[in-house]
């Protein structure tokens, strides 16, 4: 009679090695067709696990320097400069010298309902300037979502205008949701690649999101 091997010997042990190894072949072949599948989705509309909301600070809008006629002076290098011209009329308010205004921008998904838009201008210039004008707020973005017969797709760049207010008493308040287009199905993403805040009665920018440094000396 054939003997099995010693570490054969016994039916049961036969028996389990049998099971886990035609149970971990199972998952092999189970996970190579799920990577087979799903990697070319993957890597055609990649998204992140988050990415809810942005924040930001409003900043005076100047136009660019298109033609230098003066430098920057610092100790990091110089940088060729123009002298500073606003965008528009309309600007955060000043007391002897000191700003007193302050600008804030919240933008959150209502996943493929929307966004919900929160603008905030605080201490706007309260002269002709400002007071009583409509400012609008202006996006740039880009979608790309799961919306094109059933596969991934980027639709062309869309410049809207999400909402506006009416400067009073120095103060421009926005806080409503917003119902952008194209219809994006979710899971989508929407690149902002551009913000304004137009001054509707000038059409200029007055002013944009930013950051701003301080004199520490």
């Amino acid at each position: 009679m054939h003997e099995l091997p010693k570490f054969h010997q016994r039916e049961g042990e036969l028996t389990m090695y049998g099971m886990v190894y035609k149970t971990f072949g199972g998952i092999v072949a189970l996970v190579a067709a799920v990577v087979l599948l799903t990697s070319p989705a993957v890597a055609d509309h990649n998204v992140p696990k988050a990415a809810k909301a942005i924040k930001g600070s409003i900043v005076t809008a100047y136009e660019p320097c298109t033609a230098p006629d003066t430098t920057t002076d610092s100790d990091k290098g110089s940088l060729p400069a123009c002298t500073p011209v606003r965008s528009d009329s309309c600007g955060f308010s000043t007391i002897n010298g000191e700003p007193r205004g302050k600008g804030q921008l919240q933008i959150k998904s209502l996943d493929d309902r929307g966004w919900s838009v929160k603008l905030k201008l605080l201490g706007l210039d309260q002269e002709a300037a400002c007071e009583g004008q409509t400012m609008t707020f202006v996006v740039t973005y880009r979608p790309t979502a799961h919306n094109c017969v059933d596969a991934a797709c980027t639709a062309v760049d869309q410049t809207v205008s999400l909402a506006s207010c009416i400067v009073a008493r120095g103060v421009c308040k926005i806080n409503a949701p917003v119902h952008v287009l194209p219809d994006i199905l979710a899971p989508g993403v929407d690149e902002l690649l551009g913000f304004s805040v137009i001054h509707q009665q000038t059409g200029n920018r007055a002013f944009n999101i930013g950051v701003m440094s301080r004199d520490m000396m």
